[in-house]
């Protein structure tokens, strides 16, 4: 595959932008794809002595680059910001040598100031809005981002932003959620669920390209002890929607929730329900053995403004009646929700049985978690400090993307159609159409993704 490399001012329409794919050094192109949120780089040299009589032929630092097949366009390898241009000698020639960063350098130059916290709001919402929202209200306004591939994982309970990246945005939500995101070289936005894509190729030593068997050289294995093989993570989270029923004297009018005194329960009521900004609280205007709920004005505790049924102090999880509810059992009900334990365990058994002893950690995570949240963040941990085996070797096949999985065999190392997740894929020409690919990747336990 032949590569055409387009560059031009940021924000530039691709029909816009201009060729200097004719002026390229020979073996100096090389592209590193790396897997999930870490940055893709791009370093090409151009011959200066050609390129600088190029009649309205400019770049510029900060300027936007593309790489792409040359007879497919459809086929992008990399879009980003050139991030430095250096002039070189070689020999009696001087020529220019670009280094350039994929979009997540935009991502990590736009901040937001705002809080989030409107009930039943998702990950996806936060996102989409601090995104793609407007610019005065303190989000972000990047409308030349694509957003289709922002997923919705999980209600997230209130976030408040204060000048932060959108990048850092990205990776807080997704340190909660245990999504993983990335921005690909069309600049759309991704965050999804970890899921392990199949890259239905294995590289052996026996290669058989009709059987999608590709060969490789210079092979490494390095075997790396587990920081841990047990992870216990510890987490406070929100509990779903709760209705909670409290007797009253006819003359009381102030009740705190998860009070002994007043409550079947023993649940604090402190935030508002997935579906109100505000508790749902309902007195019953029936009789105590057939209650009718009738939903009360509420407001919060001291605020101005028109009177309401009920006052909602957040802070102490106190109830205010402007008039005493019923001398009932059945008096009133609230519905909101509560703190729940959220803990997770989880365990690598083959590397336990191979120290022969546990290696264990406890982890607070962040409130807001589910337990499901909670497990996925204790096995992403697992993941990143148990065993691991790391592979590196070169291939002339043009490798799938880093996040899929891919098998390889080595008899020598003994590894038989062993799964491994790529991580890195760095990219040269040799010359031509000739390319040569340094791929770095992991021997996966499949236990630690599910």
């Amino acid at each position: 595959m032949f590569v055409r490399i387009l560059i031009g001012r940021g924000g530039q329409p691709r029909h816009l932008m201009t060729d200097i794919s004719s002026y390229v050094v020979e073996n100096s192109y090389n592209i590193r794809h790396t897997i999930y949120a870490e940055v893709d780089s791009l370093s090409i040299e151009l011959q200066d002595d050609r390129i600088m009589g190029v009649t309205g032929l400019y770049m510029k630092q900060g300027y936007d680059i593309i790489v792409e097949d040359a007879a497919n366009e459809n086929n992008r390898l990399f879009g980003g910001v050139i991030q430095t241009i250096v002039t070189v000698t070689r020999g009696v020639e001087v020529n220019i040598r670009l280094t350039a960063v994929d979009w997540t350098y935009i991502l990590d130059r736009t901040s937001v100031k705002k809080t989030y916290s409107t009930a039943g709001q998702t990950d996806q919402s936060i996102l989409l809005s601090a995104i793609r929202g407007d610019p005065s209200g303190g989000e972000a306004g990047l409308t030349e981002f694509g957003t289709n591939h922002i997923r919705k994982g999980r209600t997230l309970d209130s976030f408040s932003f204060n000048g932060s990246s959108i990048r850092s945005i990205l990776d807080q939500i997704a340190t909660i959620t245990g999504f993983v995101w990335y921005v690909d070289p069309w600049k759309e936005i991704w965050y999804q669920d970890r899921t392990l894509r199949s890259g239905y190729v294995d590289f052996d030593i026996a290669p058989n390209p009709s059987s999608l068997k590709y060969g490789f050289e210079s092979l490494s294995v390095t075997k790396k002890l587990a920081l841990w093989n047990t992870v216990e993570m510890e987490s406070s989270g929100l509990s779903d929607n709760v209705t909670e029923i409290y007797s009253g004297d006819g003359s009381t009018e102030v009740f705190q929730t998860g009070d002994s005194q007043w409550s079947k329960g023993s649940h604090v009521i402190w935030r508002s329900p997935t579906t109100s900004n505000f508790p749902i609280v309902e007195r019953n205007t029936g009789s105590n053995g057939s209650p009718t709920w009738t939903v009360q004005s509420i407001k919060l505790e001291g605020a101005g403004g028109s009177s309401a049924d009920v006052e909602w102090n957040p802070m102490t999880h106190t109830v205010t009646f402007a008039s005493a509810p019923p001398n009932f059992a059945n008096s009133w009900r609230i519905t909101g929700r509560f703190t729940t334990p959220t803990n997770a365990f989880v365990e690598d058994s083959v590397a336990i049985a191979s120290h022969g002893r546990r290696f264990k950690t406890s982890i607070n995570a962040p409130k807001g978690s589910s337990i499901d949240q909670t497990t996925e963040l204790a096995h992403a941990l697992l993941r990143e400090n148990t065993d691991r085996i790391l592979i590196k070797f070169t291939t002339n096949y043009d490798t799938p993307m880093p996040g899929t999985v891919c098998g390889i065999t080595h008899d020598k190392f003994s590894l038989y159609n062993e799964q491994f997740l790529i991580t890195s894929v760095s990219t040269r020409i040799v010359g031509g159409e000739v390319y040569e690919h340094r791929v770095d990747g992991e021997i996966i336990n499949r236990e630690l993704y599910e």
